[in-house]
Formats: C-alpha cells, structure tokens, sequence
C-alpha cells in the first residue's frame, strides 16, 4: 500500500489511516508495526483480527526538512 500526502508543511504533522482487513482462514495478530525513523509514527492494535475483521493503521508524518520524502513502514 502507498499514501502520497501530496504537499505538506514543514513541521506540521499529517496523519493517513489504512484499511485493511483479514483476508485469511484464521485469526491475524500484529506482531509489530516499525517505521523506517523517528518522523514517521505508527498507531496500531496487535488483534487477533478474526477472519473477515477489518482494522486499521494510522501511520503520522512530520516533514522536518524539505523535499520530497519516501518512508517506508514494516508490518510483521
């Protein structure tokens, strides 16, 4: 999944939320959500997330220099 937050402030945080949903026959727990460094923040419930269960992930940003950006989030 991608967000593009178009064009930001610096030092104005923003925040996207992701949908997502188990699409599997058994429970799903979150074992961690890691952003690539300290000004991406992740929010997020490890579950169990039951079968057809939908959650979500709210992933923050806060632009301390200017130029483009490309951060990556790991979900285990």
């Amino acid at each position: 999944l991608a967000h593009d937050f178009g064009k930001i402030p610096q030092g104005k945080p923003v925040t996207t939320v992701f949908n997502l949903k188990n699409t599997g026959k058994d429970s799903l727990k979150l074992e961690m959500v890691q952003a690539g460094c300290g000004c991406t923040t992740p929010s997020w419930k490890p579950g169990p997330y039951a079968p057809g269960e939908d959650f979500k992930i709210t992933v923050g940003y806060n632009a301390a220099s200017e130029g483009n950006f490309t951060k990556p989030v790991t979900i285990t």
